[in-house]
Formats: C-alpha cells, sequence, structure tokens
C-alpha cells in the first residue's frame, strides 16, 4: 500500500501543486469567507506535496515572505480582506516553517553537527 501511495506522489506530484495553486487562488480571491476546514485541507494537501517533493523547511519559508508580501500589498491597495486572509496563510506556513525546521535538525541537522564537530576535532590533532 504505502509503495502504490509513493508511485502515485511521484506521478502527480505537479498536478499536486497545481491543485494547492487554485485551492489557495479560490481562497484567497474567491472566497468571502474564512473557512477552517479549507484551511486544514490545504495544510493536508501541503504535508502531501512536501513529502513527495522532500522540502527542507526553508521552502515553506519562501511561501511565508510571498503570502506577507502579498497581505503587505493588499493593504496598501486597500483590500482588506485578501489582506487578512494572506495574513493567515502567512500565519499557517510559518508555524509549519518553524516545526519543520525543528524536526530536521533534530533527525538531520544533528548528524551535520556531530559531523561537523568531529571534523574539527580531526584537525586539532
Amino acid at each position: 500500500m504505502k509503495y502504490r501511495i509513493n508511485i502515485f506522489l511521484q506521478q502527480n506530484k505537479y498536478l499536486l501543486v497545481f491543485v494547492l495553486l487554485l485551492l489557495l487562488g479560490y481562497d484567497l480571491f474567491m472566497a468571502k469567507w474564512v473557512y477552517d476546514c479549507f484551511i486544514i485541507f490545504i495544510v493536508l494537501l501541503w504535508f502531501i506535496i512536501d513529502f513527495a517533493f522532500g522540502f527542507e523547511y526553508r521552502y515553506s519559508l519562501v511561501t511565508v515572505g510571498l503570502f506577507w508580501g502579498l497581505a503587505l500589498l493588499a493593504l496598501l491597495l486597500g483590500l482588506e480582506i485578501i489582506a487578512e486572509k494572506s495574513s493567515i496563510w502567512t500565519f499557517v506556513f510559518f508555524t509549519y516553517a518553524v516545526f519543520k525546521g525543528i524536526y530536521e535538525f533534530k533527525h538531520v541537522g544533528a548528524i551535520k553537527l556531530m559531523s561537523l564537530i568531529a571534523k574539527f576535532k580531526k584537525n586539532d590533532n
């Protein structure tokens, strides 16, 4: 079962990104209200895309910057609904990036840090 899911994700990962962009565009520019279930669905879709592409946390920080810039631009143009929704997505992706960064540091960064320390100890001797 896990093998089938991996194959599906690898074959359709660009389709998933396209669907995510459509849903985010709909939420930002078309929907009149903030729907919690819609936010949860998009976050779960982002988890799946993150798993399919193997993104690092820095990619989530790039999306944070994009949504933050969109929120500032919308505020300057007087589009308060779009600014509010963009700030919500900024917070969602920032939270995800922080937790993903902690996870990566614990599992990947600690190994890199230990190898770097061992390299410095080896050079000191």
